[in-house]
């Protein structure tokens, strides 16, 4: 079995992420802090998954991954307005500053991880989006299921 390096190294994840690339406009930072790859190691933990698995997905559902991540990228970007406690007064400069941060090489883990429970076991997402603590787990998992059926649906 391959190590999360390893698959994020390999050709095929590679590929991935060009794909995603080809799709939309993100800025790639090849230097993931342990901490990151610590917490998608628990991540394939909670989700029951191991890298050959997430090897195997990317080999036979490469194009509707792609779409998957650019979906979703899309819907939540465009879902991030922030929220300030009541009274707070937002300067205008305030407002204006954006900081698009670039994602780590690893970042696409997460989203296979959620790609591969809603095809092999979609009943379990809510289940999963729990466990790693996503915030509004049961509206979240209606949303990705969502995603996930309408990309599939056109098959």
């Amino acid at each position: 079995m391959e190590t999360l390096v390893d698959l994020v190294n390999s050709t095929n994840y590679n590929v991935l992420l060009e794909n995603v690339r080809s799709r939309i406009e993100i800025e790639i930072d090849h230097d993931s802090p342990s901490v990151i790859w610590d917490l998608y190691i628990e991540e394939l933990n909670l989700a029951n998954v191991n890298t050959d698995d997430l090897k195997s997905l990317i080999e036979l559902y490469m194009d509707s991954i792609s779409v998957y991540v650019e979906v979703k990228l899309r819907k939540y970007a465009d879902d991030t307005e922030q929220e300030y406690p009541k009274g707070y007064n937002l300067e205008k400069e305030e407002d204006d500053k954006v900081v698009n941060l670039p994602f780590y090489k690893n970042f696409l883990i997460g989203y296979l991880l959620e790609y591969w429970i809603l095809k092999e076991n979609p009943l379990e997402i809510e289940k999963y989006v729990r466990a790693i603590r996503i915030p509004n787990a049961k509206k979240y998992a209606k949303e990705i299921t969502v995603i996930y059926n309408d990309i599939n649906s056109l098959k």
